[in-house]
């Protein structure tokens, strides 16, 4: 989580981003979703360019969908 971005460039704007890692005997992979918006305080999440509801349902969504499998 990232309310402000330390670049200049960039430092009107802030992400929440959520990332998983999987392993198994099929592979590694790394699964990830992003939200970006305007500057924000983390500690305020009526703040956040998405809700921390939307957050937990993609947390969950990674625990039970993703997979790996053998690619042909």
């Amino acid at each position: 989580m990232c309310g402000v971005y330390l670049d200049p460039a960039d430092a009107e704007q802030g992400e929440v981003m959520i990332i998983s890692f999987f392993k198994s005997e099929s592979g590694v992979a790394m699964v990830y979703q992003g939200w970006r918006g305007d500057a924000f305080d983390a500690a305020d999440t009526s703040t956040w360019p998405v809700s921390p509801g939307d957050v937990e349902q993609h947390v969950s969504r990674f625990k039970t969908e993703a997979a790996l499998s053998p690619a042909d």
